[in-house]
């Protein structure tokens, strides 16, 4: 749910806003960002599919799950880069929640 609120954000809210909130996007281009909270909220939903059917939506689940903490880990590292130790320290939290989803998931 993180995952769909973040996107949402970025969908929505000003450039102005996002700043405030963030920092980061002062420095990325106005689509980067909302493309950003597009993959957001797509892979979010992606972890959610096997509620529909875990037998046809694992895989889903899966690359999901992989494609959040690839974009868990790059934001970590722009955050600590930054020195922006607050959102550093939530991205890490998520990896810490993501890593486990996908080891715990991975075999049937």
């Amino acid at each position: 749910m993180f995952f769909i609120a973040a996107g949402y954000a970025k969908l929505t809210e000003s450039m102005t806003n996002l700043i405030t909130l963030m920092g980061w996007p002062a420095v990325a281009p106005e689509n980067m960002v909302r493309g950003l909270g597009v993959v957001e909220i797509v892979l979010a939903l992606g972890v959610l599919t096997p509620l529909i059917s875990w037998r046809a939506f694992r895989p889903v689940l899966l690359t999901s799950t992989v494609g959040l903490i690839i974009l868990e880990a790059v934001m970590l590292a722009v955050h600590a880069l930054s020195q922006d130790i607050g959102l550093a320290v939530v991205n890490a939290v998520l990896l810490a929640i993501t890593v486990p989803v996908l080891l715990g998931r991975r075999k049937a």
